[in-house]
């Protein structure tokens, strides 16, 4: 028997119609992690390949292809990340948040800065809502405590539609990233249709996450409508949307450089050298 190829995803709702996909197909076995092991794992050649939030993606960013056609991407309406506050947003002056994710950090202070001209303090922290509340003036939630958060506390915004309307594109959850050597041509096509094939189970994933807590006050349908709310096809906007991100981040001091973007297949997209985006 061939033996199976180790590949990393996030422990997310989202990505399970990933993981039900990958499964079926029969290739590869699916570590389930969060998303600063998964970075290091795929480092240390532990993973073949793995999904990587655009942070993590970027500060390695030059030694890693990514598939083509393979990730997975929002909209506004679906609360995927939200920062939620007790008094007023113009009060917050520190948020908690789970230091693993250094996207959804990033794009906070990037929609504080850029929209609400403010320039908060973040407070490592995970746990109940509740509790990072009592930290901090805000707790920047996503994935599945996001959505659970929904059911419980109003008073949020929704940073993915901030960044829509901010840069006019989706925001990007996460790419596939692999070293040249690591994946045969036949693998990473096979990443590429299992996310294709990602809306076939997005049903089950969705019965099932409505049965079990921390998801099941906030019912069925709202579960299927905001798994139906993501994208697992990187599309031309899609890519244009890490473009924009990953340049926004450089420019607010995050990144020391902007990389290109190497794809399996041969495809390249250079680092933007165009102007920056707009500051406060």
């Amino acid at each position: 028997m061939t033996a199976r190829t180790l590949i990393g995803i996030p422990p997310s709702l989202a990505a399970r119609p990933v993981v039900d996909a990958l499964t079926a197909d029969g290739r590869f076995t699916v570590a389930v992690d969060v998303p600063a092991r998964i970075a290091i794992r795929l480092r240390e050649r532990e993973l073949a390949a793995g999904i990587l939030g655009l942070i993590d993606f970027a500060r390695y960013g030059s030694e890693y292809q990514i598939v083509p056609g393979a990730g997975f991407s929002s909209s506004a309406g679906i609360s995927a990340v939200s920062l939620h506050f007790g008094e007023g947003l113009q009060d917050i002056r520190s948020f908690t948040a789970d230091p693993s994710s250094a996207s959804e950090i990033v794009l906070a202070r990037i929609i504080l800065s850029e929209s609400f001209d403010l320039r908060p303090t973040i407070v490592p922290a995970t746990g109940p809502l509740p509790g990072l509340m009592a930290r901090a003036d805000a707790a920047l939630l996503h994935g599945d405590d996001a959505l659970a958060a929904t059911a419980v506390h109003s008073n949020a915004i929704d940073l993915v539609e901030e960044w829509e309307e901010l840069a006019g594109l989706p925001f990007v959850h996460g790419l596939w990233c692999a070293r040249e050597d690591a994946l045969t041509e036949e693998q990473w096509q096979a990443i590429r249709r299992a996310h294709e094939s990602c809306t076939e189970f997005i049903d089950a994933a969705a019965s099932e996450a409505s049965r079990h807590a921390p998801l099941q006050q906030v019912g069925l349908d709202s579960i299927r409508a905001y798994l139906y709310g993501f994208s697992y096809v990187m599309d031309e906007e899609s890519i244009d949307a890490v473009r924009e991100f990953l340049s926004y981040a450089y420019y607010h001091g995050v990144l020391s450089d902007i990389p290109d973007l190497h794809f399996f297949g041969g495809e390249s997209r250079p680092a933007d050298t165009g102007e920056a985006p707009p500051l406060n």
